[in-house]
């Protein structure tokens, strides 16, 4: 004599589902519907995250464009600062002060004067 048993174990949740008298074809239909939805919720996630990634991203960039303009600002003035600086330094009354007083220079007599013919009338 071979017995077989009609009795199949449920988990505590099916057995839950089965004591409402909800059907297995309910119960696929609902786990469907569940992971339909675990899916939307997990793509809306992503979604919202590469959103907020991007918005620190343009906001991260556009603090370093304003501190490059803050650079350019700088150097402009420094650029400024040294172009006065070399003119100053350029100036034909401070290079005749420094010839005459640091470096004991005079102008030339009308002796010490020679005049320098260009290399055609040479030849």
């Amino acid at each position: 004599m071979q017995f077989t048993s009609d009795i199949t174990y449920y988990s505590p949740a099916q057995r839950l589902v089965r004591k409402q008298g909800v059907g297995a074809r309910s119960v696929a239909v609902q786990n469907k519907f569940m992971k339909r939805l675990a899916l939307w919720v997990a793509l809306i996630t992503c979604v919202a995250l590469f959103y907020v990634w991007i918005r620190v991203q343009v906001l991260h960039e556009g603090y370093s464009i304003e501190q490059l303009r803050r650079e350019v600002v700088e150097l402009s003035k420094t650029a400024a600062a040294i172009g006065a600086d070399i003119a100053k330094l350029k100036s034909p009354e401070r290079l005749e002060d420094i010839a005459k007083n640091k470096l004991k220079m005079s102008a030339p007599t009308a002796e010490q004067i020679v005049l320098v013919k260009p290399a055609e009338e040479i030849k």
